[in-house]
């Protein structure tokens, strides 16, 4: 449980009374509810979390915390949509107008090998494919509050 085990250690840090808020960066693998830490060992998304919140880390308290979790949730294979971004429009905005002197050098292209009609096409498909990239890679989904209901929420 490294790495619930760092999570305490960087909550508990008294020098957070002098910063404004906490944002933490998380790339793993994950299951459902679980992140894998670096000793193979899974831990609890929500024990993670936890780790942050205002009783287990006091000198965080009322500061925003931002976490970006970057793992696997679930065992459902993401088919993909075609990735069609090449260099000479992925990020137009950056390249010099016609006006500038600086030139950036076009995107070389590699070259899919010719295929005769009489060739054997088995695993012509895999070969030219288009390359892929997750369905939501350009989303961001955030939720303000956890899995349960709020305080205020209960009727009595």
């Amino acid at each position: 449980m490294d790495m619930l085990r760092v999570a305490q250690k960087f909550a508990t840090d008294r020098a957070h009374k002098f910063y404004d808020s906490s944002i933490v960066f998380v790339l793993t693998h994950g299951e459902k509810d679980a992140l894998c830490g670096s000793d193979d060992q899974q831990v609890n998304i929500h024990d993670f979390l936890s780790c942050f919140n205002s009783k287990n880390a006091p000198m965080l308290k009322g500061k925003p915390k931002l976490f970006f979790l970057q793992a696997c949730r679930g065992t459902s294979c993401d088919p993909g949509v075609d990735s069609t971004d090449n260099l000479s429009t992925l990020f137009s905005c950056l390249q010099p107008s016609s006006d500038d002197a600086l030139q950036l050098p076009e995107k070389t292209v590699s070259s899919i090998p010719a295929i005769s009609a009489t060739q054997n096409t088995t695993g012509l498909s895999q070969l030219i494919d288009t390359p892929k990239q997750p369905i939501e890679a350009d989303m961001l989904i955030a939720y303000a509050t956890p899995q349960i209901m709020l305080h205020g929420d209960v009727q009595q």
